[in-house]
């Protein structure tokens, strides 16, 4: 009986390790297969632009080019514009640059082209393509940025930043536009790497799913839970925020956190 115990023990501990394990890999966005709206918001608070999206509030600045900070303090953003209808704009994460970004606008200014080039969390460059179309009409027809912006996620080309994830039975390590490690115990630990939110915390669902909720300055900004599918092909990111969800889902390219996505 006892040796049958420790082999049960043995089994249920193994499949255990397995069942954290799912979410472990390099993971490649397939934009298309999104779903809920994807957007950006660029609305005027003073002499300022406030930069918002799904995730919250990003940045306020100045069509100056010059550095503004992020919402968590970590970062900077910078905008100008190029031309009558062309704006560029770049990010930075600890004074490394971390992304830039060219929007070219149609004529009529109810459309725009982004291509953006960065360096992704491995050190890994990227260059994608998105397009969008303006929701409504700008406030101030003559403000190119200004209004909501609806990404066409099918339009969607080029690559972009993977998300590599390192889950064990007690913890999960993410790296992507997001990167962190937490417990899954429900206390709040540091991001390393985010444009609004300081703080996260994470818990197990269940063997394919956890949750992580992201804050800044204490204040709750999202709810974001990562479920692996059964065959461990598919993760689906599904970020909630004042009552709406949106959804990122992407393919397995490795097993391995540490190799890149092809």
């Amino acid at each position: 009986m006892i040796r049958h115990t420790t082999l049960c023990g043995l089994l249920c501990m193994a499949t255990q390790l397995t069942a954290a394990e799912g979410l472990t890999g390099t993971w490649k966005l397939d934009p298309a297969k999104g779903s809920g709206e994807a957007w950006a918001q660029y609305d005027k608070e003073g002499d300022f632009l406030v930069w918002s999206n799904v995730s919250g509030t990003m940045a306020k600045f100045k069509m100056d080019g010059k550095e503004h900070p992020t919402t968590n303090g970590k970062g900077t953003t910078s905008w100008k514009q190029v031309d009558k209808n062309t704006i560029q704009s770049t990010n930075k994460l600890d004074g490394k640059l971390v992304s830039t970004s060219t929007m070219t606008f149609s004529p009529d200014g109810n459309s725009r082209t982004v291509v953006q080039k960065g360096v992704d969390s491995m050190g890994k460059p990227y260059e994608s393509i998105q397009k969008s179309t303006r929701v409504g009409s700008a406030s101030e027809p003559k403000t190119l940025l200004l209004g909501k912006w609806h990404v066409d996620r099918k339009a969607a080309t080029g690559s972009f930043p993977p998300l590599v994830i390192d889950a064990k039975t007690d913890r999960i390590m993410v790296s992507g536009a997001s990167s962190f490690q937490a417990a899954f115990d429900g206390k709040d630990y540091a991001l390393t790497r985010s444009a609004n939110a300081d703080m996260v915390s994470a818990r197990r669902i269940d063997e394919r799913t956890v949750e992580t909720t992201m804050k800044a300055k204490g204040q709750v900004l999202g709810i974001n839970t990562y479920q692996v599918s059964a065959d461990g092909k598919t993760l689906t990111l599904s970020t909630t925020r004042n009552n709406a969800t949106t959804t990122s889902v992407f393919t397995r390219s490795s097993l391995r956190r540490h190799e890149r996505a092809a």
